[in-house]
């Protein structure tokens, strides 16, 4: 993409948005550079439906990929936190019970999003 109609810009990405382009490149056998650019003209071409849903069966998948590890995450950091829970001095306990119900609120949001893609979702 060296023509004269293309322009560089510089955008900030989450690490995790970062390594999951890494991955979908790789899998697609592109430069970090093509996939976010297909991505782009591909929201562009096929916008995701009013309630934010993706429309295009590549992009359901990736999503329903997605949100499965990034539940799984949620849920070994819930584990986890819940097993240090009795472990820790009176202080440290409410910060860890106020993380455990932001982790379960991420977590329901999270689970009607896969459950509306993916009908074969039973968990959450």
């Amino acid at each position: 993409m060296s023509d004269s109609s293309t322009r560089s810009i510089t955008v900030r990405l989450d690490a995790s948005i970062l390594q999951s382009i890494r991955e979908a490149a790789a899998k697609n056998s592109r430069s970090m550079n093509a996939e976010i650019a297909e991505r782009l003209a591909e929201s562009i071409h096929h916008p995701e439906s009013k309630d934010g849903t993706p429309t295009a069966p590549n992009e359901v998948e990736e999503r329903v990929q997605m949100l499965r590890k990034e539940l799984a995450f949620i849920d070994f950091d819930r584990s986890s936190l819940t097993d240090t829970l009795p472990k820790c001095p009176k202080s440290v306990q409410g910060l860890i019970i106020q993380r455990l119900a932001e982790l379960d609120r991420r977590f329901t949001t999270l689970s009607d999003e896969l459950r509306r893609l993916d009908q074969n979702y039973l968990y959450g």
